[in-house]
């Protein structure tokens, strides 16, 4: 259902903002932003882990480390958010204007057979929705998903085994998702 109303973002609009583009790349910055405390947390526990000392100063340097990934990830919001919603709302006024276009060329004829009601909710409210999942969804989703690779790979690096049955429980948490989205769909309609 999500893949499907964003494709439909696309069509309707006829093009795609290429802000959408440099904004997702900012979004893909702020999951590695993420994803680097966790990582950067392995030091100071494996050492603790390990019976190692670990000096004030390398604490101290761990701990800038992560002050500096959360501004970091802070920036990549700021930078790529922004031109997310900008390009998310310039492609559905777009889609606004081609719907309104093709309706106007449109015989009176047909608009006596349709519901009323119905051409309205398809002209506010799907466009809406469509929208908001552009806007608010897609940034989010590729930030999720960047960091979740990442820290995926870095779990590879650490312990193979333990990565392969993270990596296997993927799937099956897509199967749910598909089945909840279907569910959904069902309910609404």
């Amino acid at each position: 259902m999500i893949g499907a109303l964003l494709k439909a973002g696309v069509r309707l609009a006829g093009k795609r903002d290429p802000r959408l583009a440099r904004g997702l790349c900012w979004a893909m910055l702020e999951g590695a932003c993420a994803a680097l405390p966790y990582m950067l947390l392995y030091g100071p526990l494996s050492s603790v882990l390990e019976d190692r000392f670990v000096t004030p100063l390398s604490l101290l340097g761990y701990t800038l480390a992560m002050i500096a990934c959360v501004a970091l990830r802070i920036l990549c919001g700021m930078r790529g958010m922004p031109l997310i919603f900008a390009a998310a709302y310039a492609m559905m006024g777009q889609a606004r204007l081609r719907i309104a276009d093709h309706l106007r060329r449109l015989p009176l004829g047909w608009f006596a057979r349709q519901r009323s009601g119905e051409l309205s909710a398809r002209l506010s409210s799907d466009i809406n929705l469509i929208e908001q999942l552009w806007s608010h969804f897609m940034g989010t989703f590729v930030s999720g998903l960047t960091m979740s690779t990442l820290l995926l790979a870095f779990l590879l690096y650490l312990d193979w085994q333990l990565a392969l049955i993270c990596a296997v429980t993927l799937p099956l948490a897509a199967l749910a998702l598909a089945w909840a989205q279907h569910v959904a769909a069902m309910n609404a309609a």
